[in-house]
């Protein structure tokens, strides 16, 4: 049963979109970040 609750989930559209948008904040948070990091050791 929670196979197939959480198929559903992973194959909606929306469940996915949220999925992109979290990976890309991620991304962009870790960049700046790692900007800031660079910057107070040098």
């Amino acid at each position: 049963m929670n196979g197939t609750i959480y198929q559903r989930i992973e194959d909606n559209a929306h469940f996915r979109e949220l999925v992109e948008k979290r990976q890309r904040f991620a991304t962009i948070l870790s960049i700046i970040m790692l900007a800031v990091y660079i910057g107070f050791i040098l």
